[in-house]
């Protein structure tokens, strides 16, 4: 018989409740290695193992610490919801994980591709994908 830990979904619950931008700072939490919620880079290396392509997996493995940033600025003005770096143990980017986090609204005019022309101007010869 599942306990309540089994069938208990958090997100679930607060579906309604929560705005986009509320979202974006739950999930930079639980992404960041060194938040105080003790799970270190288990949350990045479960979201990625389910949403990320095989290169991000391996990344995400090799990963010894992550870091985040809500509200991303590009050169064009506008806000990724979400970057997360994935590091090495010298604190060097191994790859780079762009998050639009797209909760009760549309997809404005190229907003993808500025961001995915953002990144790949940013972060030159690393590894990057847009969820």
């Amino acid at each position: 018989m599942p306990g309540i830990a089994d069938t208990l979904n958090p997100f679930e619950i607060l579906d309604d409740a929560v705005c986009e931008n509320s979202w974006s700072r739950i999930l930079a939490v639980l992404f960041k290695s060194s938040a105080g919620h003790g799970l270190e880079m288990r949350p990045v290396r479960t979201w990625l193992s389910l949403v990320g392509d095989s290169r991000f997996r391996e990344l995400a493995k090799k990963a010894v610490a992550s870091s985040v940033e809500c509200e991303w600025g590009t050169m064009e003005l506008r806000r990724l919801d979400i970057l997360l770096k994935l590091l090495d143990d010298r604190g060097r980017d191994l790859g780079v994980v762009g998050i639009e986090n797209k909760v009760w609204s549309v997809e404005q005019d190229n907003q993808l591709k500025d961001y995915q022309t953002a990144l790949c101007d940013q972060f030159h010869g690393i590894p990057k994908i847009l969820l």
